[in-house]
This record gives C-alpha cells, sequence and structure tokens, in this order.
C-alpha cells in the first residue's frame, strides 16, 4: 500500500519589517570657552564716535563726564572693576591721569571709590553751589530791552537758567521765582502786560504774583511779529525809555 503524503501547507509569507529611518544628526556646535562667549567690546578711542569728550578737570563737566562713561561701559559690556579703572585714563588729559593713577583706589581697581574720588578731588559739589538767590536779584535789576519775541526769549532763557537752578535746588520758593520774574521786565512794558492780565481775569488776588507762564503767553501775544502796530509800539517803548532815564 502506497504511502500517503499529507500536502504540505505554504509557508505563509512574513511580512517585510518598514525600513526605519537613520536619525539626522545636527553638527556639534563649537563649544567656546565661557570666557569669549561674554568678551567685551573695544571701547571706542577719544574723539571717536560715542566717546566722552576728554576730561580736563572741570569741576561742571565731572558729574556728566563719569555717567556717559559709566553708560559707555554698560554699553560695550565692560564690567570688570580693574578694566573700568584702567580705560576711564583713556579719555583724560595726561595731567588727569598722572594724578589718578597714584589714588590708592585706582591701584586697588576700586571703582566705586575711584568715581567718590572723580566727584571729591575735582570739585563736583561746587556745581551744585553754582549760583545763589543774590545771582537772580542782580540780573533782575539790570536794565534791558524788549522789544521783539527775540528779547523775549533771550530775557526767559536768561532768566530760567538762574531761577530755575535755584528752584530745581529748593533755594528758591515757586512764588519768589515769579515775583522776580516780573520785577525783570522792564516798567513800561510790565505795565502793558498788567493792563492784559487784569482785564483778562477782573477779579485776581492782587495780592499773588502772576505766574511766569501766565505772563509769557501776553507776552507772545503782545510782542508777535505780525501786529499792525509794530511800528507805533516800537516807538512808544523809545519814549518810555527815554523819559525814565
Amino acid at each position: 500500500m502506497g504511502s500517503h503524503q499529507v500536502p504540505t501547507q505554504p509557508a505563509a509569507a512574513t511580512a517585510a519589517a518598514p525600513a526605519i529611518a537613520a536619525p539626522i544628526v545636527a553638527p556639534a556646535a563649537p563649544v567656546i570657552p565661557l570666557a569669549q562667549q561674554f568678551r567685551p567690546l573695544i571701547l571706542p578711542q577719544l574723539s571717536e564716535k560715542h566717546a566722552p569728550p576728554k576730561f580736563k578737570g572741570k569741576y561742571s563737566e565731572v558729574k556728566r563726564f563719569i555717567r556717559h562713561y559709566e553708560k559707555l561701559c554698560a554699553q560695550f559690556q565692560i564690567t570688570i572693576p580693574q578694566e573700568i579703572c584702567e580705560n576711564v585714563t583713556l579719555y583724560c588729559s595726561s595731567r588727569i591721569v598722572r594724578f589718578i593713577e597714584i589714588l590708592p583706589s585706582y591701584i586697588t581697581h576700586d571703582w566705586v571709590q575711584l568715581k567718590s574720588d572723580f566727584l571729591t578731588y575735582f570739585d563736583a559739589d561746587k556745581d551744585s553751589k553754582r549760583y545763589r538767590v543774590s545771582d537772580l536779584r542782580s540780573f533782575v535789576k539790570k536794565k534791558r530791552r524788549i522789544e521783539d519775541m527775540s528779547d523775549w526769549r533771550k530775557y526767559t532763557r536768561d532768566f530760567i537758567s538762574i531761577g530755575g537752578w535755584l528752584l530745581a535746588k529748593a533755594k528758591l520758593a515757586s512764588t519768589d521765582q515769579d515775583i522776580y520774574f516780573w520785577k525783570g521786565i522792564p516798567k513800561p512794558l510790565r505795565e502793558k502786560f498788567d493792563l492784559r492780565l487784569i482785564a483778562a481775569n477782573p477779579n485776581r488776588d492782587r495780592s499773588i504774583p502772576h505766574t511766569i507762564a501766565e505772563v509769557s503767553v501776553v507776552a507772545a501775544r503782545f510782542l508777535q511779529r505780525d501786529r499792525f502796530d509794530r511800528e507805533l509800539l516800537d516807538s512808544d517803548s523809545d519814549r518810555s525809555e527815554d523819559s525814565d532815564s
């Protein structure tokens, strides 16, 4: 009896595994030492853009010079005290450099103390005593001609340079500043201004002085260049000043 062969089942087709793409590896960034990552920029040389003017020791310039220099160091990432102390000499005259280099604060690279030494030895405090009330009184008493807006603006600028400084330093009250400003105006013109100020506010308390702002508004209207009676006003002013003298 012949042998009976069991039919062989065909082998199941094996599913092909999906291909896995190799990961894309970005090139490694070069390792930069920390010190080089924050390397400060090079400060501009004297007379170059952004550099402060050369400091020659004037008391009226020392505060401005220090402020400018510190902002420059911040902008150019100069943060190490030694570099801040040494680089300040780039912007000083030879005489000032010789003096700075013998200071203990410079030798020990103590910028906080060196800045204080700048303000002390170059009399920064003298700048804060620039004007006194007596200076304002002297200015107000001077004879002056105010015939047009150019004259008025000059008077205002000159007054504010003294009176405004005294007010900002709490050496003068706001009311006193208004009084001095009014007194500095030539009397004939002051009388004309007064008439217009009273007309604008008849119930005004006369014990309170006209403010600088109020007077300036009247002056701008009265002294405008295109007034039809400009020539008449000028001749009246001449006659008034002649009668005062």
